[in-house]
């Protein structure tokens, strides 16, 4: 038995979708997944948890490979209001990237679970990292892209984690991470908490938790947040369920507002129109002050139409080469 931990609400349902359909392609195991969720609908009108129902769809795709698959869905609304409700005010991430944090106050958890963000895809059979030996540590996890280089050599990405649940009760791990989280503002908060406080951990290939190009030994490609340099500073942040927005973004922006006789100005004046008609933010700094009002950026926008004609993330001036296409 296989034992998989993911956290969200019905926003993040068509990335638990993909997350099933993914593993019961490579993996014949019976697998328990742990469906964490919350009701803040008080916080966010958007913060709908995942119900019953829901939780018996994941469950009946995840049966077609292997009939003793289960869900066991977990609504830890009333524990989250008495600790930490307001806390995500202090960084960017939703309250729910929080949930993995309580896990040790779940008695349904078992002593060996490997936790995913919902915007994972597996492109292997998950067997190959839940054997992997974490007795004699609390977790076993893959260098963040990003954060190895800019916030510590070590610094993990925590959107895929092999969890050893038995020692981290014993050392209290997650209750200081909490408790962290409480008291101390952090940039990625959990993620953070979870860097500063594990005492023993694994650190994995790439190929675990692959967060930039997907390569022939990826196991699990992660869709997390990507950094851009150029031609400005910003971030990118696309969804493997993100198929029927592309669709949309693509008619919208070339029915409406896309013409090749355009100059630059009025092209990208243009764009963020349909950006904004679209519910996507077309001032960065607004978007950095209130992310959860909107779809995305102007740079996530750009970069939907960027992929769709290049199949590429980086290229050269996009304008010239819309021109180019014509």
């Amino acid at each position: 038995m296989i034992n998989i931990m993911c956290a969200g609400n019905v926003k993040v349902l068509d990335g638990m979708i993909i997350i099933c359909i993914s593993l019961s392609k490579y993996c014949k195991e019976a697998i328990n997944l742990f469906v964490l969720t919350m009701d803040l609908r008080q916080q966010n009108k958007d913060f709908i948890p995942i119900d019953k129902d829901q939780a018996t769809k994941l469950e009946n795709i995840l049966k077609k490979s292997n009939n003793d698959s289960k869900v066991i869905l977990i609504d830890f609304t009333n524990e989250y209001k008495k600790d930490l409700e307001g806390v995500n005010k202090l960084n960017r991430y939703t309250p729910y990237a929080l949930l993995r944090l309580y896990a040790d106050m779940m008695d349904e958890i078992p002593d060996k679970v490997l936790y995913v963000d919902s915007d994972v895809v597996f492109a292997q059979d998950v067997n190959k990292l839940y054997s992997i030996d974490v007795s004699d540590v609390e977790l076993a996890g893959v260098k963040d892209y990003y954060g190895h280089i800019f916030i510590g050599r070590e610094y993990m990405n925590s959107g895929v984690l092999l969890l050893n649940m038995k020692k981290i009760r014993e050392t209290k791990m997650f209750q200081k991470a909490r408790q962290m989280v409480l008291t101390k503002k952090m940039l990625f908060a959990d993620q953070d908490a979870i860097n500063k406080l594990v005492t023993k951990k694994k650190l994995l290939p790439y190929c675990f938790n692959e967060q930039h190009k997907e390569k022939d030994d990826t196991v699990i490609r992660h869709f997390s947040k990507t950094l851009k340099f150029f031609p400005y500073f910003s971030t990118l942040n696309i969804k493997p369920w993100m198929v029927e927005e592309v669709r949309n973004v693509l008619k919208t922006y070339f029915d409406k507002y896309y013409d090749a006789s355009f100059d630059k100005d009025t092209w990208f004046n243009k764009m963020k129109e349909a950006a904004e008609e679209m519910g996507y933010c077309a001032n960065m700094k607004e978007y950095k002050l209130n992310p959860d009002n909107y779809k995305g950026s102007i740079a996530d926008f750009s970069m939907i139409i960027r992929v769709a004609l290049t199949t590429k993330t980086t290229t050269p001036d996009l304008y010239e080469i819309m021109k180019l296409l014509g």
